[in-house]
């Protein structure tokens, strides 16, 4: 319905288009769409608009675009606990982004420990692929630490992450049958 001819130039439309293009994970078509349409969020009640300038900022990150990602995810009074911490992954990402490796992964730790259950899951991976990365902790204790959330988290591209950041792991410290393991 929102891709009718009659649509194609509405911007309201183009806003929900991009909210479920976000919703399906195509992050360059939501990207396109928020960057035409995002104003129009200002005209909704607050909480609406809130998850709406969420999702338009983890579009801005998804595609690379730090900077406009950290505009988007300005805190803001009054926010949810789940949009508040998922703003707050927006701008830990953004750290990362942009190579500030401590303050990113002191964010991801924060969120692991205080962030709502599926922000805390996100947070929890990126923060041991990035430490694995940065070198700060050793391979074993990265296999160790994703296996783990490997047993408690399930579900979306969260549980997808893990799998391939286990899998690359494996395949890391030569434990090739673990790696195919881990990615089937």
């Amino acid at each position: 319905a929102l891709s009718a001819p009659q649509l194609a130039s509405d911007p309201e439309a183009a806003l929900w288009r991009a909210m479920a293009s976000a919703g399906l994970d195509d992050w360059k078509a939501a990207e396109t769409g928020f960057l035409k349409a995002l104003p129009v969020a200002d005209s909704y009640p607050p909480d609406l608009a809130q998850q709406i300038r969420a999702r338009a900022a983890e579009a801005a990150i998804e595609n690379g675009d730090a900077e406009t990602a950290s505009a988007r995810a300005e805190d803001a009074p009054n926010l949810t606990p789940w949009i508040r911490d998922r703003l707050a992954l927006v701008r830990a990402r953004v750290s990362e982004a942009t190579g500030q490796v401590d303050a990113a992964l002191d964010a991801y730790a924060r969120l692991e420990k205080a962030g709502q259950r599926p922000v805390a899951a996100e947070a929890q991976l990126r923060g041991t692929l990035l430490a694995r990365a940065s070198g700060k902790i050793e391979p074993d204790a990265a296999i160790d630490r994703l296996e783990r959330l490997a047993m408690t988290w399930h579900g979306g591209s969260t549980e997808n992450g893990i799998l391939v950041g286990l899998g690359r792991l494996h395949l890391g410290a030569g434990r090739w049958r673990d790696a195919f393991t881990a990615l089937r």
